[in-house]
């Protein structure tokens, strides 16, 4: 299956950095073709650099771009095109995102909040609908593939704005994928072949944090992150960032999975608590949630 993405070109958003940067490494490790788009030219530039000596034979190319603004993306599929003198690509990230879980939708401050939705959300509508032709314009036999980066608050309640931006991550990802099916039973001639999947990982050792108070301008939280419950949290239970890759190339890539997830004993439990209430028309207690979170504190305090 190691031919699976040579030859083909990826559109990876967010790819200086943090989960972006790891798929990026991983696909050209594959024989990708790889269009990097990230805000921060250095370390763009950097990446890119580092990913054309490694593998001379394959293309990448850098774009300084704010993947929340609309008409800059939109700027993107001409020169992407251009780049790779293609008229298609076939697979698409969408995976820029900021991270907060201190700011309440019922009081935290709305422009904040509204750049959340910008950065979390909106991005990938941007992405999706800009490089959409050019994943269409594909031989109706070629697998290609959207991934959108959610969380496991796509799927869990209690983080702020940061979960309402996340749950419509998945929502967004499912719908994208219902209009593709009704869209393939409309058209004239062979369906187009479009796997839709969203990433809904825990935590991660990324540098989110500390970039996420930069786009907000706010102060890094990482003095006083550690010393908290939820810190502590993290710092046991996160896992490396090539793991995350690993993971969307052989379930999503391979495997064809609609959804993939990273801290699979997490990912259950949040989703039987979070059906179990909905289906007893009650709160979520997220009572397997907090067991599954102290058998893992207590697995790798035992560890240590």
């Amino acid at each position: 299956n190691t031919d699976l993405v040579a030859g083909k070109i990826a559109v990876i958003t967010g790819a200086a950095d943090g989960i972006g940067k790891a798929i990026a490494l991983k696909l050209a490790q594959h024989g990708c073709h790889i269009a990097l788009i990230d805000i921060d030219k250095k370390k763009l530039t950097k990446l890119c650099h580092n990913l054309q000596s490694l593998y001379p034979s394959q293309q990448f190319h850098a774009f300084v771009c704010d993947a929340a603004d609309q008409l800059s993306v939109r700027k993107l599929p001409d020169l992407v095109r251009s780049a790779f003198n293609t008229s298609s690509v076939q697979l698409l990230f969408n995976n820029v995102g900021i991270a907060s879980q201190t700011h309440s939708v019922l009081s935290g401050d709305i422009d904040k909040l509204r750049l959340m939705m910008d950065v979390n959300v909106w991005s990938m509508m941007y992405g999706t609908r800009a490089f959409l032709p050019l994943l269409v314009n594909n031989a109706p036999a070629t697998q290609c593939y959207i991934f959108n980066t959610g969380s496991i608050a796509s799927i869990e309640s209690g983080s702020g704005m940061y979960s309402v931006t996340k749950h419509a991550v998945i929502a967004l990802s499912e719908t994208i994928r219902d209009e593709l099916l009704r869209m393939n039973k409309k058209q004239a001639g062979a369906p187009r072949n479009i796997l839709v999947s969203t990433i809904v990982p825990a935590f991660v050792a990324t540098n989110i944090h500390n970039t996420s108070a930069e786009v907000m301008q706010e102060a890094s939280p990482d003095k006083t992150l550690w010393n908290t419950n939820m810190g502590k949290i993290i710092a046991r239970t996160q896992i490396d960032v090539n793991v995350v890759a690993d993971l969307v190339f052989e379930l999503g890539i391979k495997q064809k999975k609609c959804v993939i997830p990273t801290h699979f004993e997490w990912h259950e439990a949040v989703i039987k608590d979070r059906m179990t209430a909905l289906l007893n028309l009650q709160h979520d207690n997220k009572a397997l949630l907090r067991r599954e979170i102290k058998k893992q504190m207590a697995n790798v305090k035992a560890k240590m």
